[in-house]
């Protein structure tokens, strides 16, 4: 595989990777084949593509360090790391690399965004929330992006799923919401766990991250994380990119 676009061992590799810094075991180093997209079975050592964009990035060639902060931030060849994934794509707009120059921008846009008022968490909104009509949400962990859902003045944190038909919660959830879900209408659903029974129902007024919609069908009787589908997302323009969902009407 050739350098990458800005789209994307043992201990002495480590340090020969991030001098002086120390790494979380969150960012131990696992090592995997390029065919490996689900990271089953490590490596004993690095793939020799890996081994020479490594070598290349220490001789300090910008496209090579921009490449292997693509591997950290992707999981490509080696094992996800933020942390490394920011040191390298650092050096590589230190340089002159411009993609990654745009990519060190707009990380630390969303830095500076995420230490101001406007946001709480990884939710960020702006102006009033009555009037607001685009959310951005920061990635979380496991990859996933959460939203808060306001329903009846009460806010829990939902997943965003685009796999979901419907925003989907449990029986417990829909209670703390004061939605009244049994006289809904009766049927089944189908999960990742097999078919349940459920109950939908459209609720008058739904608010995701200060985006409110009105009349949205909401079913009720999974289990875990409500999950903000698709009668809520479907209404709405989705972008994700660079580690960052946006909802806009």
């Amino acid at each position: 595989m050739p350098l990458l676009p800005c789209l994307l061992p043992a201990a002495a590799i480590l340090a020969f990777l991030l001098p002086g810094t120390a790494a979380g075991a969150e960012c131990a180093d696992r090592y995997f084949a390029p065919d490996d997209e689900r990271w089953e079975t490590a490596l004993p050592r690095p793939h020799r593509e890996l081994a020479r964009t490594l070598g290349q990035a220490r001789a300090g060639d910008g496209a090579a360090q921009r490449s292997l902060a693509v591997f950290y931030e992707t999981g490509y060849l080696v094992s996800r790391c933020g942390t490394k994934a920011e040191h390298w794509y650092r050096q590589a707009a230190r340089a002159g690399d411009d993609q990654a120059k745009a990519w060190v921008s707009r990380h630390d846009s969303l830095e500076r965004l995420g230490a101001g008022p406007e946001c709480a968490g990884q939710h960020c909104f702006g102006g009033n929330a009555a009037e607001y009509r685009v959310a951005t949400f920061l990635v979380g962990p496991g990859g996933h992006y959460f939203a808060p859902v306001t329903i009846n003045g009460i806010t829990v944190t939902g997943l965003i799923d685009t796999g979901a038909s419907t925003l989907a919660m449990s029986e417990e959830t829909a209670r703390r919401l004061g939605i009244d879900y049994q006289s809904g209408t009766k049927g089944m659903a189908s999960t990742a766990n097999g078919n349940i029974a459920s109950s939908s129902v459209v609720v008058p007024s739904v608010t995701v991250g200060g985006i409110t919609l009105p009349n949205v069908r909401v079913s009720v009787g999974i289990t875990g994380d409500m999950l903000i589908g698709m009668s809520f997302l479907g209404r709405l323009n989705v972008r994700m990119e660079a580690g960052q969902l946006t909802l806009s009407r």
